[in-house]
């Protein structure tokens, strides 16, 4: 294994314990070039199997992803947010799978590059909104270490 990966593994288990101690039960982050995904990671492997084996089709875009490239705001919450059926399915078969009720997406933008951070918890949306404004060095550590 390489320094570089060690260094990028070493810093997202750092970030996922971070952000576990405070509640959120679910971390992902896709980066798009344009339209399209370049790469996804959660710290749920059962989530990013299903992710990969149903929704990463050549051609398909995630239910999700057409809400995120159009929106105009820059923190999302998915509970609130009108979105089709499939979208909604979407993020339910996600809940069901990392066993949360809340999703919240950030989305960073830098050149050419969207990264979108996903954090869900099993507490109220509340706790995600709280925790987006009361803990700034986490975001801060996410868009330092992890985004392009």
């Amino acid at each position: 294994m390489s320094a570089g990966l060690k260094t990028k593994i070493d810093t997202e288990t750092r970030l996922f314990e971070r952000l576990s101690e405070k509640g959120i039960d679910y971390f992902s982050l896709t980066l798009f070039k344009g339209e399209q995904p370049i790469i996804s990671h959660c710290n749920h492997p059962q989530w990013l199997s299903l992710y990969n084996l149903e929704y990463h089709q050549p051609g398909l875009p995630p239910p999700v992803q057409k809400y995120i490239l159009s929106s105009k705001l820059r923190v999302l919450t998915w509970d609130f947010s009108e979105i089709d059926k499939k979208a909604r399915d979407f993020i339910t078969k996600r809940n069901e799978v990392v066993e949360t009720a809340k999703n919240i997406s950030v989305i960073f933008q830098k050149q050419e590059h969207l990264t979108v951070v996903t954090l869900a918890s099993k507490k109220k949306t509340s706790h995600l909104i709280d925790f987006l404004n009361n803990d700034l060095e986490s975001l801060l550590f996410i868009e330092k270490n992890l985004l392009i």
